[in-house]
């Protein structure tokens, strides 16, 4: 639900310009009435389709609203399997402030608060329907209107046989109201306002939408007028007016025709000319000039030398790897052999990197621009955890680091869990290093010894299945982590699903032993498909 909300808010960005453009419009006189009907028009397709074609003169911003909000710091990355000399990579966020609710949660009450503001739209809309079909049960039927004793304005009912409806008290002045509701439903009105009002159900947390509906509804009344008087001489203008003024009572129903700006309308009326063939002329180009400024989309902006590179990188079809810091050497008695630790370093195949600020020494585009095809090929990036490039680093490595080759499956939670434990054991005193398991698996023990980490290498979508009971925490992004679900045991242990590609349980789950949790990926900070596996 909090996708679809935040979708929601990108799509009326767009329409929120135009509603204002529309609006300010409205502020000239000399734009006929059936103009701004087309312009609302406008604003109705741009709040419901999500897409549109491209345009040079579009005058719509270039970025929107990001459709998923994900709480993380930067990490750092690189588009082949190298790394920056002055940047160390992590796969840990930054904690947030105690006490304080994370942005995701924000965002899910928002988007509740949200949709219980639909239901309310939607069910007030009904109730008045279904008041207005009580009150018109007893209509007398007149040829061609009904004649009703308990409504208080004229309107027209109904979506594919629409009725015209006319008070009791007001049938000495039929003439003209079955006349003006005759030609709402020739310009469709019957289904435009019912329409505006879904829309406005839909986006009623935006104030310009409020706006647009209710300008909408006035001009479609202004509009409506003119084409029921446009043949009218100024006698029956006048009463015309008279009638306007007698029935100018709200009916109390959200989609009906009854009187809205009765002074606007009576001097529109009374004012009216013919519009003329210049005028008409120049409200297409008017038409013409806002659809392709307001209906089309910036062109993307595909000859960016950073786009080009990052495609050029990201097709070249070479399997990345995950970097891992560099062991630290240790005299601990826990310590494996020599001969071990040099194998396991042997395989591992990792680098060590500078401490570096993101955003200090990243590449122009100019800069870029002028390097030769080579140097760009080696050109490394900084991005969050999502992927968004946020800006390039020179020269990075080109040493290719194979995925770790192993019989395990994710399947053998047993061996799994035994190699995590085993592991864990030591890693008070280890340090950050790599140990190999009586399993033959490849563990890794952080700098703290707070937790060990295990990359098991599987085909993206592989089961990934809960090495013991326990409750989940947590399954959302952690950062470089990318998908994770954390689940804690009875006895306070922790294990993390890391870099998974989905989810199959959620926060607040009671999980057993060999129940699936998610499915393998390349998530977050992940260079190949994996599930990984962290136990604090």
């Amino acid at each position: 639900m909090k996708d679809l909300f935040v979708s929601l808010l990108n799509m009326s960005l767009a329409p929120s310009l135009l509603i204002a453009v529309t609006a300010l419009l409205r502020l000239f006189k000399g734009v006929p009435k059936n103009t701004r009907c087309v312009l609302w028009g406008f604003v109705a397709l741009r709040l419901i389709f999500p897409f549109s074609v491209e345009s040079i003169f579009s005058l719509l911003p270039k970025k929107e609203v990001t459709t998923e909000i994900i709480e993380t710091v930067p990490v750092i990355n690189t588009v082949i399997s190298n790394a920056p000399e002055n940047v160390r990579f992590t796969d840990r966020t930054v904690p947030s402030s105690a006490g304080s609710l994370p942005f995701s949660d924000i965002l899910g009450i928002i988007s509740a608060v949200w949709l219980a503001g639909v239901i309310f739209m939607l069910l007030y809309m009904t109730v008045s329907l279904v008041r207005v079909h009580i009150s018109v049960r007893e209509a007398v039927n007149r040829e061609n209107y009904f004649l009703c004793d308990r409504i208080a304005g004229a309107f027209v009912l109904g979506i594919f046989r629409p009725r015209i409806y006319i008070p009791s008290a007001l049938e000495d002045k039929k003439e003209y109201m079955i006349a003006h509701e005759r030609t709402h439903i020739k310009r469709l009105d019957h289904i435009w306002k019912p329409i505006s009002f879904l829309l406005l159900s839909v986006y009623w947390f935006n104030p310009l939408c409020w706006l647009g509906c209710i300008l909408f509804c006035r001009d479609i009344e202004l509009a409506c007028d003119e084409m029921t008087i446009k043949n009218y001489d100024l006698k029956h203008k006048k009463a015309y007016s008279e009638t306007l003024l007698e029935a100018n009572v709200r009916s109390g129903y959200p989609i009906s025709f009854g009187g809205s700006g009765i002074r606007e309308r009576v001097k529109n009326v009374l004012n009216y000319k013919k519009t003329t063939i210049w005028a008409a002329a120049a409200s297409a180009v008017l038409c013409g000039v806002i659809a392709v400024c307001f209906l089309t989309d910036p062109v993307s902006s595909e000859n960016n030398p950073v786009n080009n590179i990052e495609e050029t990188n990201n097709i070249s079809g070479e399997n990345t790897s995950q970097f891992i810091p560099e062991p630290v050497e240790t005299t601990t008695e826990a310590a494996l052999t020599e001969e071990t630790l040099a194998s396991v370093e042997a395989d591992t195949a990792v680098s060590t990197a500078e401490t570096t600020e993101i955003g200090s020494g990243l590449l122009t585009p100019e800069e870029i621009e002028d390097l030769d095809e080579e140097s760009q090929a080696r050109l490394g990036y900084i991005a969050d955890a999502e992927g968004n490039i946020l800006g390039y680093v020179p020269e990075v490595m080109t040493e290719k680091v194979e995925i770790p080759q192993t019989d395990v499956k994710p399947e053998d939670i047993d061996i799994i869990l035994e190699s995590l434990l085993e592991i864990k054991a030591v890693a008070d005193e280890a340090g950050y290093r790599s140990f190999q398991t009586k399993h033959g698996l490849t563990v890794i023990t952080s700098h703290s010894g707070k937790f060990v980490m295990f990359y098991l290498p599987a085909e993206k979508g592989t089961e990934a299945y809960a090495l013991q009971d326990g409750t989940v925490l947590e399954a959302d992004i952690s950062g470089g982590l990318g998908y994770s679900v954390t689940v804690e045991s009875s006895d306070g242990s922790r294990i993390s699903y890391n870099h998974l590609d989905g989810f199959a349980v959620e926060a607040g789950d009671t999980v057993v032993k060999g129940q699936l949790v998610g499915y393998a990926g390349s998530t977050g900070m992940a260079s190949y498909s994996q599930i990984g596996y962290t136990l604090e």
